[in-house]
């Protein structure tokens, strides 16, 4: 999907910048002059939901472990778009987003990263901490 595809090349740019390990791999357009190894970050996790056994708790997991992960990235987009509108406001841009929303998606992004740590009213029945898939992710 476009979303795969968008999140991809995200990743290929942040190994560029050499912020990932195995960044000359990630960052690659070989063989397919495509983001390969972004779409293989994106992939893994699918792969170990397949792979392993199957359990709610493993499911949910992983997929709460990418999704918060995910939302690191985006709240490091978000203040980089806030760093570059008042750091280099001389840049052209083909699309200027709103302050307003760009200060929207961080406070959001902020609550979302801040809400696991926070106890739920009732403890959860599986084995994991509440917090384990905010931990993995932040660790990641």
């Amino acid at each position: 999907s476009i979303d795969n595809i968008t999140q991809a090349r995200l990743k290929q740019e942040i190994a560029r910048q050499g912020l990932l390990p195995f960044s000359e791999q990630l960052s690659s357009t070989k063989p397919f002059n495509s983001p390969l190894g972004g779409l293989l970050l994106n992939y893994v996790p699918s792969l170990l939901v397949i792979v392993l056994p199957p359990s709610k708790e493993v499911f949910s997991f992983i997929l709460e472990t990418e999704g918060y992960s995910g939302q690191i990235f985006g709240l490091l987009i978000g203040g980089g778009l806030i760093w570059l509108r008042f750091k280099r406001p001389d840049l052209k841009r083909p699309f200027k987003a709103w302050t307003s929303a760009v200060v929207l998606r961080l406070l959001l992004g902020v609550a979302l990263l801040a809400a696991p740590f926070f106890p739920p009213s009732k403890q959860p029945a599986g084995g994991f901490y509440y917090a384990t898939y905010a931990i993995v992710g932040v660790a990641m």
